[in-house]
């Protein structure tokens, strides 16, 4: 469900690169108006990008990095990598 008071925008862009490479980028900013007299109002502002390599139809490896921006650490301010292999696996199908 949602949250009454929290509020996120965000948007993004991929393009395929080259046949083998995708790129994209996002930002982000997830923000309440819901703050307690003894603290400032909670945002988080984020940026990130992302890299796909496709040396084969059946394989993609890929990585990712976040980092926040004009956030404070009390409201998760770091940076995020990730990244990883796909594996298409294609069943074959047994002749009659």
């Amino acid at each position: 469900g949602f949250t009454p008071g929290i509020w996120f925008a965000g948007g993004g862009l991929g393009v395929q690169a080259t046949r083998q490479i995708s790129v994209s980028t996002a930002i982000s900013a997830a923000w309440s108006n819901a703050a307690s007299a003894a603290t400032a109002t909670p945002r988080r502002n984020e940026a990130s990008g992302s890299l796909a390599y496709s040396p084969t139809s059946k394989v993609t490896l890929y990585g990712s990095f976040g980092h926040t921006f004009a956030t404070a650490d009390e409201n998760g301010a770091g940076a995020t990598v990730s990244g990883g292999v796909v594996f298409v696996i294609t069943p074959t199908r047994a002749s009659p």
